[in-house]
Order: C-alpha cells, then sequence, then structure tokens
C-alpha cells in the first residue's frame, strides 16, 4: 500500500477520473511556482510540469483504449515543493522533480 505522508509530501489533489473521459486538472505547488497538470485528452492521459504558464515537460501516463472503469487520481507534492507525482488508484505513475529538472514515468515515455 501506497503512504504518500510517509515520504514527506502531501496530496493536495483527489479527483475521480475516467478513461477517456476529457479533464484537466491543475494542481500548484505549495511553496513554489510551479504548477501540475494532468489531462485525459479523450484518448490519452498525460502529466505536464509547468514553470509559471510555460510547459517544461510532459509525459503520456496511460492510453484510454487500455484502461477500463472509473479510478481515482491522486497529486502529491513533496515538502519543499519541488517534486510532484501522479498516482492512479494508489500507484504511482509520473514523478517530476523541479530541482533537478528531470521528469520519470511508468511508461517510459
Amino acid at each position: 500500500m501506497l503512504d504518500l505522508l510517509a515520504v514527506g509530501s502531501r496530496i493536495y489533489l483527489q479527483e475521480p477520473i475516467s478513461y477517456g473521459t476529457p479533464v484537466v486538472h491543475i494542481c500548484s505547488s505549495p511553496a513554489e511556482r510551479y504548477s501540475v497538470v494532468f489531462e485525459d485528452d479523450g484518448d490519452t492521459g498525460y502529466f505536464y510540469a509547468r514553470d509559471g504558464e510555460a510547459i517544461v515537460d510532459a509525459m503520456q501516463i496511460y492510453l484510454a483504449s487500455a484502461q477500463t472503469g472509473p479510478a481515482t487520481l491522486q497529486i502529491a507534492w513533496a515538502d519543499d515543493g519541488l517534486k510532484a507525482v501522479a498516482v492512479i488508484d494508489r500507484t504511482p505513475q509520473a514523478i517530476f522533480d523541479f530541482a533537478a529538472c528531470r521528469g520519470y514515468c511508468r511508461r517510459n515515455f
């Protein structure tokens, strides 16, 4: 079981999603100018890193056609406000580390 609070982080967004149903969720860093965006465009799920309004990185986290049923999206930020993780149904999907200027995802995209 994933316990996000055990790693010095806090959940800032928790929303139900339906794969393939277009939606956008924006979650700002609690301490910095950064934000992350989750988007399902109807075909694909994406996780974007933003510095102010500029998108600085993007990752594909799922293909809607390969998923079924409803799910729960959570976005957590590390206490320093420099790392964000997208979690779907308690499984981390993507992480942005703004300090290191790096993003990582399960799909390796």
